[in-house]
């Protein structure tokens, strides 16, 4: 049998009281990452947007070319697949301007199989547009290349999964929502090892 023994101190409130979610190899990560004085995306001026809802645009709007439009299927280990890539028109990614992502950008999955699936939109796909099943993580214009690609690396290593996956919700379809995303924990590491990591990336 393993069990974690928490402080009443340490419990997230009414918010999650479920066993699972202070599972003894859970709670080791969320350690490691408040002892690299991790902050959350929030607090380092990203801007987590969710894909618009289905009505707001539906399947005959999509085109063979214009501005990507990033299905949940696009989402592939680190990077956005353009095998079966689709496309909106500049008119339609206008009206959804609050769901327009930029090259440098992440995409993760919020519903289905894959929930949690994180990749970037590189410059090959340039500015985007996501759908409903999708949360974008906007950076702020002072972000460098190098971070972006460590808190890709970060949201993608085992640490990271376990942050994402904690945060799910629902039980009959289990979804992530803004706020969840929101609190997600970046560590803060040396500067040459996040340059290391986005080399590798690269």
């Amino acid at each position: 049998m393993t069990y974690s023994i928490i402080q009443k101190s340490k419990l997230e409130g009414a918010k999650r009281l479920d066993a699972e979610y202070y599972q003894p190899d859970i709670v080791k990560y969320i350690n490691l990452v408040n002892n690299f004085k991790g902050v959350t995306l929030k607090s380092l001026g990203c801007q987590i947007v969710s894909g618009p809802f289905g009505s707001s645009l539906k399947s005959d709007a999509y085109l063979k070319s214009g501005i990507p439009f990033i299905r949940i299927s696009d989402l592939k280990d680190f990077f956005i697949s353009n095998e079966d890539l689709i496309y909106i028109s500049e008119k339609d990614n206008k009206r959804l301007a609050s769901s327009q992502l930029r090259a440098g950008d992440l995409v993760l999955s919020k519903v289905g199989n894959t929930i949690g699936v994180v990749s970037i939109v590189d410059h090959d796909i340039g500015s985007c547009n996501i759908s409903e099943n999708n949360i974008g993580v906007r950076f702020p214009e002072i972000f460098t290349e190098h971070n972006k690609k460590f808190i890709l690396t970060y949201l993608n290593s085992r640490p990271g999964r376990i942050q994402i996956l904690r945060a799910i919700s629902g039980n009959a379809q289990p979804k992530l929502n803004i706020s969840d995303i929101n609190s997600l924990k970046i560590p803060k590491l040396d500067k040459s090892l996040v340059l290391s990591i986005s080399n590798k990336i690269n």
